[in-house]
């Protein structure tokens, strides 16, 4: 069973300036998907966590969760060594579309 992690890409506000010249300004962040069920011993404490998921169908489900936050516009899924699988993009009607890296 092969490991995967999700990146996931969403956007957001902040204010910036203050006082009279406070204002709300849209910005993308990226972070990494997160499971508390370790399936690989990378980290030193069991219970601790993970990044890594076990297997394409246990990235799949994660990445509908994640998918389902109105934040979020795009999954992308890749291998212990950073090689991006598959990617998934949310469209402002709310259907997802996904696509496979050329191999």
């Amino acid at each position: 069973m092969r490991p995967y992690r999700l990146v996931i890409f969403a956007t957001g506000t902040r204010t910036v300036g203050r006082g009279k010249r406070q204002r709300r300004q849209t910005i993308g962040y990226g972070y990494m998907g997160w499971t508390p069920v370790q399936a690989y011993q990378e980290a030193r404490l069991p219970s601790a966590g993970s990044f890594l998921y076990p297997g394409l169908h246990a990235v799949h489900r994660a990445a509908h969760v994640y998918l389902a936050l109105p934040e979020t516009h795009q999954v992308s899924v890749r291998t212990g060594q950073d090689r991006s699988v598959y990617r998934y993009y949310k469209h402002a009607d709310g259907t997802i579309t996904g696509y496979g890296e050329g191999a």
